[in-house]
């Protein structure tokens, strides 16, 4: 567990700070010395090591948004692990709900989101690129105003159906529908450097 000295706690409310101003690169560096504990108890929770970067992430990407709700005087490692278990244990529910409607057609005909899964058949730099592929969308999310994250978390990565976001954020289905055109829109813009990339490389 990273030892924290004064000078460093001094550093840390001032990262705090700054995240609260929606500096994302200060809060990366407020987190950073806590990432490997945060990855080893979301990954003791989904005990799957493909799933585990995305859950760890997703989670960071809540306590970003929630950073407000944070109390100075209580301590942020405790605070952001309670974040990373509760994401961990609804990405369970998320999965095994997404098993359940995938063996329906019509459900899947309705709109369900779909979570790519690893084809066994894959050879190991289709499974990089996919890695890949996630690391850049999730950079993305973070980077998407806070509204339109919001919605796009609570269905494109943990697979609620319109009628319970709109219910968890107390807005109408319609504003989620236009608010998740508008992230997945920002999302595709943001990752035309990732697939011209791509295509270079190839």
């Amino acid at each position: 567990m990273p030892t924290i000295t004064v000078a460093d706690q001094l550093s840390a409310q001032e990262l705090i700070r700054l995240s609260l101003e929606g500096d994302s690169q200060a809060f990366s560096e407020l987190v950073k010395p806590y990432r490997p504990m945060f990855y080893k108890k979301a990954l003791s929770i989904v005990r799957n090591e493909s799933d585990v970067e995305d859950v760890t992430q997703i989670a960071l990407l809540n306590a970003f948004r929630k950073l407000s709700q944070f109390r100075l005087d209580a301590q942020f490692r405790t605070w952001v692990t309670s974040i990373v278990i509760n994401e961990a244990l609804m990405w369970l529910r998320a999965r095994r709900r997404f098993k359940q409607e995938s063996l329906d057609p019509e459900e899947r005909e309705g709109g369900s989101s779909s979570i790519d899964i690893a084809d066994p058949r894959e050879n190991p730099s289709q499974v990089f690129e996919k890695k890949q592929l996630r690391g850049a969308i999730l950079k993305g999310v973070f980077l998407l105003p806070s509204l339109l994250r919001s919605v796009f978390i609570l269905r494109d990565l943990r697979l609620l159906s319109i009628a319970d976001t709109a219910k968890r954020l107390g807005i109408t289905e319609t504003c989620v529908k236009t608010r998740l055109r508008r992230a997945r829109l920002q999302l595709q813009k943001s990752l035309t450097h990732f697939r011209e990339a791509h295509r270079t490389v190839n």
